[in-house]
């Protein structure tokens, strides 16, 4: 083996090696980046589910004292008070509802996110076997053709 075809082994070995090297560490980076966003997804359900609890406690809170003062003022609930508790605790449901899914509409974002994530890094991972092919196809043929 000559000392042409010694360079041309140990550069085309270290071509092929570092695009197959970027490729794994871009892919590695795409995979982190695709477990945070499910696990932002995660958090972000929880966080709805958190203060959806959190209005419908602060709800409860309001309508006893709306009856604590129509108690208070001798009102019977009956007719128009209690239409105004029956209110009060379907707008806050409502307001609670809205607030889960609001969370699970990002929750849904991040999750897309990660499929998005994994899908590019296994573009990564193909795009760089390709490349490491096309070095060494290349290179060979240089070294077929004299340079």
């Amino acid at each position: 083996m000559g000392l042409t075809t010694a360079l041309w082994a140990i550069g085309t070995a270290a071509a092929v090696g570092g695009q197959l090297y970027a490729g794994y560490q871009a892919a590695q980076a795409q995979e982190y980046n695709a477990r945070v966003a499910e696990q932002q997804a995660k958090v972000e359900r929880q966080r709805g589910k958190i203060e959806a609890d959190r209005q419908r406690r602060d709800a409860q809170r309001l309508i006893a004292r709306q009856r604590a003062g129509y108690g208070a003022s001798g009102v019977a609930i009956l007719g128009s008070p209690l239409e105004v508790l029956s209110d009060t605790a379907e707008e806050a449901e409502y307001d609670a509802l809205l607030t889960e899914w609001g969370a699970n509409t990002q929750a849904g974002f991040y999750e897309t996110e990660a499929k998005q994530r994994r899908k590019s890094a296994r573009g990564q991972t193909f795009g760089a076997f390709l490349g490491a092919g096309s070095t060494f196809l290349s290179s060979s043929y240089n070294l077929a053709s004299g340079f």
